[in-house]
């Protein structure tokens, strides 16, 4: 239904210069399509959200889409360009003191420094991303990114204080993401029977996450909204057409009888000169 009615959305906003709408449209799509791994799709739409943004100059805007840009360059594992992106995004969320977008980015830029295996430089940014901020759900999410990045590199127990700060969040992909850490920590220590639990846990919430989003399905209404489009589109070609031929049947029947009129006023004319002709003839014999 969502994927549904922003495609609708955007045909009629396309037809106003309400840039800042067009952009949160499209900013929507590229959401639904990014959590649904419909990466370049969702780029497409990030950018298109660009454009808009840039013509509104909304600059918040500008800067919040840079980052989903740069994200789902990431997700494409094409890591130079997500980082131009992100590092663009952050140089104007600072320029502007615009601190928790600049928070975000900042993880965004630790994880791919995690993803390249630049360990050292992915913790410099969460701890930065981490500094003078009081708890809350990002706070989960770097707790469990610094976790992971201490059991990379062998330091279990700063891996196990991390991750267990991590324990209270109730974002479901981080919880998952837990219990395949601790899996992993506990499997390393040879403590196979929890670490077998910790998987088993693991393994549940990973098919809940699959299912909570149904990539297939969603390609499904889309195709299925573009095809209703698509017959839309040929019935109002068929629908013109018929105007058409419509009018051009009025034009020519109004011609024919335009026609008609000339040739019974021009015969009317004719017979009238005869008329005035055979009289002339009269008078002149007599």
């Amino acid at each position: 239904k969502a994927i549904i009615s922003y495609l609708k959305a955007e045909e009629m906003v396309l037809q106003t210069t309400d840039y800042n709408l067009q952009a949160r449209i499209y900013n929507h799509l590229g959401d639904l399509y990014d959590k649904t791994s419909f990466y370049e799709d969702a780029l497409s739409c990030y950018q298109k959200a660009y454009d808009s943004y840039k013509l509104a100059n909304n600059l918040l805007g500008v800067a919040f889409v840079l980052r989903d840009i740069g994200s789902s360059y990431e997700y494409q594992n094409q890591l130079d360009s997500a980082t131009s992106y992100l590092k663009k995004s952050l140089e104007i969320s600072d320029e502007n003191g615009w601190n928790d977008l600049s928070r975000s980015l900042l993880v965004c830029l630790g994880n791919i420094c995690e993803s390249q295996s630049s360990y050292s430089e992915a913790v410099e940014y969460l701890y930065k991303s981490m500094s003078g901020v009081e708890e809350d759900n990002l706070s989960y999410s770097l707790y469990y990114s610094l976790g992971y990045l201490y059991r990379q590199v062998g330091l279990s127990d700063s891996a196990f204080y991390y991750l267990n700060k991590a324990m209270d969040s109730s974002d479901l992909y981080i919880q998952c993401q837990l219990n395949r850490e601790f899996s992993v920590l506990f499997f390393e220590s040879k403590d196979y029977e929890t670490a077998f639990e910790y998987n088993e846990r693991y393994i549940l919430l990973r098919d809940s996450i699959e299912h909570l989003y149904l990539p297939d399905k969603l390609a499904e209404v889309e195709a299925r909204y573009n095809h209703e489009k698509l017959i839309n589109e040929k019935n109002q070609l068929v629908l013109k057409r018929k105007n058409a031929i419509f009018i051009f049947s009025v034009l020519i029947i109004a011609m024919l009888v335009l026609l008609i009129l000339l040739v019974v006023r021009y015969q009317k004319k004719l017979r009238q000169k005869l008329i005035m002709i055979k009289e002339m003839e009269h008078n002149l014999s007599e």
